[in-house]
């Protein structure tokens, strides 16, 4: 008799994303089922409230726009918790690594290698799964 149980789509949410980040992580959700990237550009914070509603692990990107970057991070660290939230980054930008670990959010240098994304969001997304969700917030 075939199992009807199916393993949860693992939800993946890119806040402002560049070309080359995109890439990658499109090549990660195609590289197996269960898999779902969604990109964000919203900036007003109803919408990224909205937009962090169903995400299993956050990674919102400062290359461009740290201040930008800055206001989607505090939403989704309290929302998610900074366990579920890695900030990226292609350039460093005066006082954002201070700022990152002042939140207990990972900071992550790019560019990383396919690889490393696979590692990477693998270990954060199986983390999630086994962490309580945040209070009230939680959507």
């Amino acid at each position: 008799m075939p199992s009807t149980v199916q393993q949860a789509t693992a939800k993946v949410l890119l806040f402002y994303p560049g070309d080359n980040l995109v890439a990658r992580l499109k090549r990660w959700e195609e590289r197996a089922e269960g898999r779902q990237l969604r990109l964000s550009f919203v900036r007003d914070l109803p919408a990224i409230r909205d937009a962090l509603r169903h995400a299993d692990v956050t990674v919102i990107d400062a290359t461009e726009d740290d201040a930008r970057a800055v206001d989607a991070l505090l939403q989704a660290v309290a929302r998610k918790g900074p366990d579920r939230v890695a900030l990226h980054t292609e350039q460093m930008h005066d006082g954002l690594e201070l700022f990152v670990r002042t939140h207990r959010v990972l900071l992550v240098l790019g560019p990383l290698e396919e690889s490393e994304w696979e590692d990477f969001l693998s270990t954060r997304l199986a983390a999630a799964r086994q962490a309580p969700r945040r209070g009230r917030l939680a959507a």
